[in-house]
């Protein structure tokens, strides 16, 4: 497995300034066919913000021998800057890995799923998919559409599903929240950030929160009746409150640097049990201390937004 970087792409950067995020992102993802692009450094004021490694996941190469828990979806767990929630999770004898790519579709996120454990031959002992933003108003958009591209993930010994967490509250149906739109700072991490064209009037809250819903009904119901195992990311993260909107996320749909160890502890929490059983099977019978790692390898606590 090449280690070789063959691309490395430096920018200036100041503020959280959307076009050259834009800029940023189409260095290490194709803008035409939407696919990552491997071996690929990004670096934002001369510090390592985004590595692509030789099978194109996020962070480092994966170690040979050591079984992976793959996590798959879209900018939400790619992350932000050096960082992310795949990053952080810390299971003995495990390496975690960030399969996410920005703006893919349930079908893709799936065919990513098949592209590392069969075509990679990736020794994958979970996958956590966590997708469904863009299905929530782009084809297949229907409970149907869903089970059929979930049942055709391949058989891995453990799939784990997440729910979907945004930055509404029943009030939003009501009042919206497009106020909240632009306030914050960019410096402080409290900047809160329009999405796209998003608009979060009254409407398109009341349209999103009723989609939202169903999705995650679905993700429940679906663990349930298959056996896998749910990551409910939405009980994790929803604002209590309607003044908390902005606390945890960067604008609709997208969270912050500071949830990312939480999910990451959620998501071990679910796992380690039948991870450890699977292990077993395996004859691995004192596991050793797992680390997690800054996906750039360094610290990079300025925030810089969006990079989705």
């Amino acid at each position: 497995m090449t280690r070789n970087i063959i691309n490395k792409v430096y920018f200036e950067q100041r503020g959280g300034d959307y076009d050259t995020s834009l800029d940023i992102m189409h260095c290490y993802l194709n803008k035409d066919t939407g696919e990552i692009m491997r071996n690929t450094e990004v670096y934002i004021n001369n510090q390592l913000s985004v590595k692509i490694n030789s099978i194109g996941c996020r962070g480092g190469e994966i170690i040979s021998g050591i079984p992976v828990i793959g996590c798959f979806g879209d900018s939400t767990t790619f992350g932000v800057c050096n960082n992310s929630w795949p990053s952080l999770i810390s299971i003995q004898n495990c390496q975690p890995i960030n399969a996410g790519v920005e703006g893919h579709r349930m079908d893709r996120v799936i065919n990513r799923v098949n592209e590392l454990f069969v075509e990679e031959n990736i020794d994958l002992i979970a996958a956590v998919i966590f997708t469904g933003w863009h299905n929530l108003f782009q084809p297949p958009m229907d409970e149907g559409d869903w089970e059929a591209y979930f049942d055709n993930i391949p058989e891995i010994p453990i799939v784990a599903h997440c729910t979907i967490p945004a930055a509404l509250t029943e009030l939003c149906l009501i009042d919206g929240a497009e106020g909240f739109i632009g306030t914050g700072s960019v410096e402080n991490d409290t900047f809160f950030y329009r999405f796209d064209r998003w608009t979060m009037c009254r409407g398109s809250c009341t349209t999103l929160w009723r989609h939202l819903r169903r999705f995650n009904k679905f993700i429940c119901d679906y663990c349930e009746r298959r056996q896998r195992i749910l990551i409910d990311f939405a009980a994790l993260l929803n604002p209590r409150k309607y003044e908390d909107i902005p606390i945890d996320f960067f604008d609709i749909c997208h969270m912050r640097q500071r949830t990312y160890k939480r999910m990451a502890n959620l998501v071990s929490e679910k796992l380690k049990d039948a991870i450890y059983d699977e292990l077993k099977k395996r004859g691995v019978k004192s596991p050793g201390v797992q680390q997690s790692r800054n996906e750039a390898g360094v610290v990079h606590n300025r925030s810089i937004y969006p990079l989705w």
